[in-house]
């Protein structure tokens, strides 16, 4: 197969136009099919319905639309010129598309309640949780510790045997 002629512009950094592209593109194909076509005595005859003629019109003739097409879709788009001074009767430009303002109440009010639950559980865990700054632990108190006396250690009185 060949690759499709780009015509040459007809001005120094000029890109063709679509339709060059297209008729380029229609050239490249009509000589690939050529190309590809098998030979009249590998057909046979009874096999097909329609003509040699007839078939063959109908092929070209698919693959230049579909040649057409691909080429309009392929054709690189060509940035707005800026505009300039407004002729009288001139058509304006199209401008870029706008999204339209779409305002979805019920989605707003749904993503305001989850923020709504989820700045609420926070709140109660700094506030009112275990710990937290209205209900702080409470602080252990001191334990109690055994101090040493200040008496020395007595011999603890012994029981003496009583005289019967």
């Amino acid at each position: 197969m060949t690759d499709p002629q780009r015509p040459d512009p007809q001005t120094p950094g000029e890109a063709p136009t679509p339709e060059e592209l297209a008729a380029a593109e229609t050239a490249a194909l009509s000589e690939a099919i050529e190309e590809t076509e098998p030979e009249p005595e590998a057909l046979e005859p009874e096999a097909f319905e329609e003509t040699e003629a007839q078939e063959e019109a109908a092929r070209k003739e698919a693959v230049l639309v579909e040649a057409a097409e691909a080429a309009a879709a392929m054709a690189p788009k060509r940035p707005a010129a800026p505009e300039v001074a407004a002729k009288p009767g001139a058509v304006p430009a199209p401008t870029v598309e706008e999204l339209p303002y779409i305002d979805d109440r019920v989605s707003k009010l749904w993503v305001g309640l989850i923020v709504l639950t989820f700045v609420a559980i926070f709140a109660f865990g700094v506030f009112l949780g275990q710990g937290g700054v209205l209900t702080p632990l409470p602080s252990p108190s001191p334990a109690p510790t055994v101090a040493p006396s200040a008496s020395p250690a007595s011999a603890s009185p012994s029981p003496t045997p009583s005289p019967s």
